[in-house]
């Protein structure tokens, strides 16, 4: 969540996606101010700061005071025109100070994009200028857009932060709709996913996969899951996090999961899953008639729950010990959607639902093996298993190429490595970046590290 939702009623406001940017910096401000807390800005004085133009700065200003978020305070100091400055009146302002945990585990990221600090970025593929290198100026004398030298938009800068507010220490962001989303930026239908694809194609989000409506899930819809890249070069150059990749030499690894669910491929070695003809009719049959977006969207549901079990049973998955998997059948029951009963009798239903469940149980726990046996091949890397996360390879290659975020990047391996079988149970390092960012596009879109995208949103040059 995003400190500006506590002054102004993000479900009623008509402001837009300028001034909440402004908002939510005079918010910061006042939260991590000293004293009272009070803070005042000139309008020029505030577009220096937060390096926008003066006009965005003082159209936002007059949009917040018309809707009372903001005060216009005239200051009268001798002869001549009394100064005016603007501040977060004393009564909304209680309200967000000392607020130093209010934006969850990505504090620092977010205090970035609502201050000063230069957030330089780029096309995926290309270089990013240095501020020296950066023209300011157009050929008409004019400023140039944020984005033409290598900035974020005001709007660009609320619309992550706001899904960095809801994004876990691994990136990924789930339960936060588009709906949400256009309440908590003011940014229209249109605008939202013309600047999450400008996010995605400078690789500052990494994949999302849409939400969808289905029977198969409990809730109405299922929002879209982002995954972020909190190791951009743009937010300086701390390595917050790492990715792992693996690439398997075996063709069985060339099915994806959600093919699996699909039944377009035979699900051997998965699951126990289609041993028994009557088991396999029963989730044939719960999962009937489903688009492919909700496979793909089922799918990274299991992958977060495979995570979950490699942070908790690192050790019991890599000897083949069991695992207690009730709190696992607890999350499938409840995000699951119990089919419609078509038998003639309660006995023969809750049969069919628990022999959903105990398909998907049963999967996810191969899931977690399959990655625990792939990364467990590259034996000298120390890992910490609940500093571990799946990063979903949305690409057409199956499980060939399978990658994990770890936070921190453990002792002695780069930040950005990619290993490959070289035999059956064998795993070497391919090749080491000190950044990710480093890596060819065309290697870290197969990897899964970015999207592929319209090449009018890409650089010209790769790496």
């Amino acid at each position: 969540m995003l400190l500006h939702t506590k002054i102004v009623d993000v479900y009623q406001s008509e402001c837009g996606p300028d001034a909440r940017f402004v908002l939510e910096a005079m918010a910061l401000g006042v939260s991590r101010g000293d004293g009272d807390g009070r803070k005042r800005y000139s309008s020029k004085a505030l577009a220096k700061w937060l390096r926008v133009s003066e006009k965005l700065a003082s159209d936002a200003l007059a949009e917040l005071v018309a809707i009372g978020a903001v005060e216009r305070v005239s200051t009268i100091s001798g002869a001549g025109r009394p100064s005016i400055t603007y501040e977060i009146p004393p009564s909304k302002a209680d309200a967000v100070k000392e607020q130093y945990d209010f934006y969850g585990m990505n504090t620092t990221i977010i205090e970035q994009l609502f201050s000063g600090a230069e957030i330089l970025t780029g096309k995926l593929g290309a270089l990013v200028k240095t501020i020296t290198e950066t023209a300011t100026l157009a050929k008409a004398g004019k400023p140039t857009p944020p984005g033409a030298r290598s900035r974020l938009s005001a709007a660009n800068r609320l619309l992550l932060g706001a899904l960095l507010s809801r994004a876990d220490r691994f990136g990924a962001v789930y339960g936060l709709g588009s709906s949400e989303l256009m309440r908590l930026t003011g940014l229209d239908n249109e605008s939202l996913k013309h600047r999450l694809k400008r996010l995605g194609a400078l690789g500052l989000i990494r994949s999302y996969v849409p939400g969808a409506s289905s029977v198969v899930f409990r809730v109405k819809k299922v929002p879209s899951i982002y995954f972020l890249n909190l190791d951009h070069p743009g937010f300086g150059w701390q390595r917050r996090c790492g990715v792992l990749v693996h690439i398997s030499a075996r063709d069985e690894k060339r099915i994806s999961f959600a093919e699996i669910l699909m039944s377009k491929s035979p699900a051997v070695g998965y699951a126990g899953s289609m041993e028994r003809d009557e088991k396999k009719q029963i989730v044939t049959h719960f999962l009937r008639g489903q688009e492919d977006e909700v496979f793909d969207l089922l799918e990274v549901v299991l992958f977060r729950y495979a995570s979950e079990l490699l942070q908790r049973f690192w050790y019991e998955l890599g000897v083949d010990r069991p695992i207690d998997t009730a709190g696992l059948h607890e999350q499938i029951f409840d995000d699951l959607q119990k089919p419609p009963s078509e038998e003639s009798t309660k006995v023969e239903a809750d049969h069919r639902w628990d022999t959903i469940i105990s398909f998907f149980v049963r999967l996810v726990v191969d899931i977690a093996k399959d990655y625990r046996t792939r990364f467990g091949q590259a034996s000298w890397i120390e890992y910490s298993p609940e500093n571990l996360s799946i990063l979903p390879v949305k690409q057409k290659t199956g499980q060939i190429i399978i990658a994990v975020v770890l936070v921190p990047v453990p002792r002695g391996i780069a930040a950005c490595t990619v290993l490959r079988e070289t035999r059956l149970g064998v795993a070497e390092i391919r090749d080491e970046y000190w950044s990710e960012s480093e890596m060819p596009l065309e290697r870290r879109v197969q990897c899964g590290l970015a999207s592929p995208l319209p090449r009018r949103l890409m650089a010209k040059k790769s790496f």
